[in-house]
């Protein structure tokens, strides 16, 4: 397990543009794309596992023709435009 407080500054960074955030009381890096969508501190086994939850976290923010945005769960428009893609 990676401790956040162990982190190098350079993946603290990456981290805060990637949207996510770093609850200190529930140890866990959640974002705002959807509530069930995180990662608790002893599940990261290493940089390299919070760095690429950072790409996953990215991934979607850079799709948005897809309409998924950074307010997915507030969306009904995202989340209609989510729905009817996948279907397709």
């Amino acid at each position: 397990m990676v401790r956040y407080e162990e982190l190098g500054q350079d993946i603290i960074q990456q981290i805060q543009s990637s949207g996510i955030t770093w609850d200190e009381h529930k140890q866990v890096y959640f974002t705002q794309l959807y509530k069930e969508f995180y990662l608790k501190e002893v599940e990261s086994k290493s940089e390299d596992h919070i760095i690429e939850f950072c790409n996953l976290v990215m991934h979607p923010q850079n799709l948005l023709e897809y309409g998924v945005g950074k307010e997915w769960g507030d969306s009904e428009l995202n989340k209609y435009v989510y729905r009817l893609n996948k279907i397709n």
